[in-house]
């Protein structure tokens, strides 16, 4: 769907489908080969997370989530966890909104077994091009440099949700305002190299 991507995205982005998978249920885990390192797991709130500890990187979108992590994990090894960061204002949208950060921070001393290493960054992008596209990822990133601030977290990976399709979605609807949202993206890769040397990831 987006191998037209790789003719406008900068070189060191064009990789960003080798070896990595955003998945959201069992069946998609079950159907790949990949190692455990470059599966990104999304569960549904309420899904059962026991069938994807060890086969993957979850990602907790809520609290609940993430206590459920520990109560599974009390008697063995601390596990972690990446974190799903919501851009915007939209209280039904899945993720953590990055103003409930500090909170978070409280509620995670609670769970000793529980840590937090990387993050992926999701916002509602449909029609969103150009400028306001370049936006939405300096957002990100400026995102994630909040929660590494408020949160003791790692950061091995940082990814952007819904990016790729963004991206094809102006590549078609508005080709002349491409750039625009490209030009921010490498600026956000290359500011990740210098500062957090994560794996960067779009999905």
């Amino acid at each position: 769907m987006y191998e037209a991507l790789k003719d406008f995205l900068p070189p060191r982005l064009v990789s960003w489908g080798e070896h990595t998978a955003l998945i959201r249920s069992c069946q998609e885990l079950d159907a790949l080969s990949l190692p455990p390192t470059g599966i990104y797991a999304l569960p549904a709130p309420e899904a059962d997370l026991s069938p994807f500890v060890g086969r993957c990187r979850i990602v907790a979108q809520t609290k609940e989530q993430l206590s459920a992590l520990q109560q599974g994990t009390a008697a063995g090894q601390p596990y972690s966890a990446g974190l799903l960061l919501r851009i915007g204002d939209d209280d039904g949208a899945v993720g953590f909104p990055v103003g409930a950060l500090g909170d978070l921070r409280d509620f995670l001393r609670s769970l000793p077994q529980v840590s937090v290493a990387g993050c992926l960054v999701c916002a509602s992008l449909h029609e969103t091009y150009g400028e306001a596209l370049g936006r939405f990822f300096t957002a990100s990133y400026q995102a994630v440099k909040t929660m590494s601030a408020v949160l003791p977290c790692a950061m091995p990976f940082l990814g952007l949700c819904g990016a790729l399709a963004a991206l094809e979605e102006n590549r078609r609807l508005s080709p002349s305002t491409l750039s625009q949202a490209l030009t921010p993206l490498e600026t956000v890769a290359m500011q990740n190299d210098t500062a957090f040397y994560a794996r960067f990831l779009l999905f």
